[in-house]
């Protein structure tokens, strides 16, 4: 399988890397160590290339080898994890929610897959936002969390380094990244609350008040309400129970 941006595809010809070997043989710099689970392994990597203006344009590699998940489609020798991913990143941009945009993806039969997206300048991870446009980063994020559960999705990692926000001029906003485990979600309503348990739990760093903003502001409630109160206590206990099999 092949995917190509039509906006990125004269900069990849132009630089020699519209082919899957191109790619996979580029020497990039490592942006963490390798990921060798699932028997496989997984890692990310930065690129630049030089746009006809003489700029340099900043990229994210990801490239793996042997590093599948099994669906009820693929049960038994399964698909890359970031065959997944960029098809969850193509749905969420059919449905409005802000995303990073897809470069190429590209898979061989050697089991082996690479994912290239644009490097999202000037964002940072909601944990590490402290300046006075934090308030504002905690309602974009809440929003954009809210956004993808009433789309009947569940991010299913959400940790706080996979929002990613921006502010300028007065503005947040907010991209969702690392879709690799999204799921479906068309019924029910406890993997909202699986979702938010697991980002109240990874988010360390965050006040109290900043917690119940960020749950007001996603449930658009004005006051802690008994419909927000009753909300809360349901995520302190989920989150509790995490914790618990840590």
């Amino acid at each position: 399988m092949q995917y190509i941006s039509p906006d990125h595809r004269q900069l990849l010809t132009r630089c020699g890397l519209h082919t899957f070997d191109a790619l996979w043989n580029l020497t990039l710099e490592p942006l963490d160590a390798p990921n060798n689970a699932r028997g496989g392994k997984s890692q990310v990597f930065l690129m630049s290339l030089p746009l006809s203006s003489g700029q340099q344009k900043k990229f994210i590699v990801k490239r793996q080898q042997n590093y599948n998940t099994r669906s009820w489609r693929h049960p038994i020798f399964g698909v890359p994890t970031f065959r997944r991913e960029f098809e969850n990143i193509q749905r969420c941009r059919r449905l409005n929610i802000p995303t990073v945009n897809v470069v190429c993806y590209t898979d061989s039969t050697e089991n082996r897959a690479i994912l290239v997206t644009e490097f999202l300048e000037d964002y940072a991870p909601l944990h590490k936002l402290d300046n006075p446009a934090s308030r504002r980063a905690i309602l974009a994020a809440a929003e954009l969390v809210r956004t993808l559960h009433d789309s009947a999705l569940q991010h299913r990692h959400l940790h706080p380094k996979h929002l990613l926000l921006k502010a300028h001029n007065g503005a947040v906003s907010a991209r969702l990244i690392d879709l690799e485990a999204m799921r479906r979600r068309p019924f029910g309503s406890r993997y909202r609350l699986a979702d938010l348990a697991t980002l109240n739990r990874r988010h360390t760093s965050a006040t109290n008040t900043d917690r119940l903003r960020f749950i007001l502001h996603y449930l658009r409630a004005k006051s802690l309400n008994p419909r927000a109160k009753k909300f809360c206590r349901k995520i302190l206990k989920l989150t509790q129970k995490k914790k618990g099999r840590a």
